[in-house]
């Protein structure tokens, strides 16, 4: 794996917004012991939490990619030739996160395709108990309070409306 962070100049091989260096900084200010691993380990959770970003909020993003070859979503033409500061702080807190568990898990689901939102198995005369999720509206995204706040100034509003008197 190479590991190439984006300067804000669109590069075609990008596939982080943040360094190593950079992110273990910003956990070393706040005092943040988790952020602990080899550089490989942690090149790799910063990766997935670009590829996060990029996926997530892709849709949603204000402006447009800066070039049509360059590797991930920014730089952006909202945000010329550089990486905001607070989109990289969204990509350290998802980095955290991806260290302990997916971002974008693939639900748990029964073998009737149907969601699961609990499942019990009792041993002692065989007992089985599952509860689907009701309706058909399933949550696939998990929140992620903290870091999704870094993204909001970088996301479209959709379906408010501006009324005048």
């Amino acid at each position: 794996m190479t590991f190439v962070v984006e300067d804000g100049t669109g590069k075609t091989n990008s596939n982080s917004y943040v360094s190593v260096a950079e992110t273990d900084a910003y956990f070393e200010d706040r005092g943040n012991l988790n952020w602990a691993g080899t550089d490989s380990e942690k090149e790799s959770y910063l990766i997935q939490a670009t590829d996060y970003v990029d996926l997530r909020f892709k849709s949603k993003l204000l402006g447009n990619k800066e070039t049509e070859t360059q590797a991930l979503e920014f730089p952006r033409n909202t945000y010329p030739g550089v990486i905001p500061r607070d989109l990289r702080r969204a990509v350290f807190e998802y980095a955290l996160r991806a260290k302990d568990a997916a971002l974008m898990p693939d639900p748990t689901s029964h073998e009737s395709g149907r969601q699961l939102r609990s499942f019990r198995d009792k041993t002692d005369i065989l007992e089985s108990e599952w509860v689907f999720e009701p309706g058909t509206s399933v949550q696939l995204i998990k929140p992620y309070p903290f870091a999704d706040l870094y993204m909001r100034e970088f996301i479209k509003i959709s379906g408010s409306k501006v009324i005048r008197n």
